[in-house]
């Protein structure tokens, strides 16, 4: 039986209740602050179609760049997604083992690559990562992931979703 969403949100709430004033702290050593300051509030964690990640914190940095911090737990999965031309994905773990594709953080961080087909996964722990997405410019959130049926495209993760091969088959993997 699996977790329900609130019972996820629920777990990662009270994980940021109290993660929340160290992650503040790694962002700003990270020059990750935003010129009017950080979010007072505690915001309601964000679910995104398709994924078990719960977004903790999600706030434009500057115009091109959006900042997020995700909660994944114990064998869990984001989506198999890609993001659009221009748009690129760095990882920075703050606690826990996050896998892309597959293969562990490593203290530094990962970038995606530029049109990178790829999953976040965990294993027995959760994780607590760092998210900055670049390339942003006039697009929503919801325009900046763009999901794959997740067991077809298994295949194609760590490929380019701009590659002519993949190129004919895209549409028969894209979930609206």
């Amino acid at each position: 039986m699996g977790i329900s969403e609130l019972e996820r949100s629920g777990a990662a709430l009270e994980t940021w209740s109290t993660q929340r004033p160290g992650v503040l702290i790694a962002l700003e050593q990270l020059g990750l602050k935003p010129a009017q300051g950080f979010p007072k509030e505690l915001l309601s964690p964000i679910q995104h179609p398709g994924s078990n990640a719960v977004y903790l914190m999600e706030y434009p940095l500057n115009e091109n760049e959006l900042i997020l911090v995700q909660s994944l737990g114990p064998h869990q999965a984001t989506s198999v997604h890609f993001h659009p031309e221009g748009v690129s994905e760095e990882f920075i773990p703050y606690e826990g083992t996050l896998l892309i594709n597959g293969t562990p953080l490593t203290p530094l961080g990962r970038r995606v690559n530029l049109g990178e087909i790829h999953q976040a996964t965990t294993r027995d722990n959760s994780a607590l990562t760092i998210i900055v997405m670049q390339g942003i410019k006039g697009r929503t959130v919801s325009e900046l992931h763009i999901r794959l049926d997740p067991v077809g495209s298994r295949a194609w993760l760590g490929k380019s979703a701009f590659d002519s091969e993949f190129g004919r088959i895209r549409d028969t993997l894209l979930l609206h």
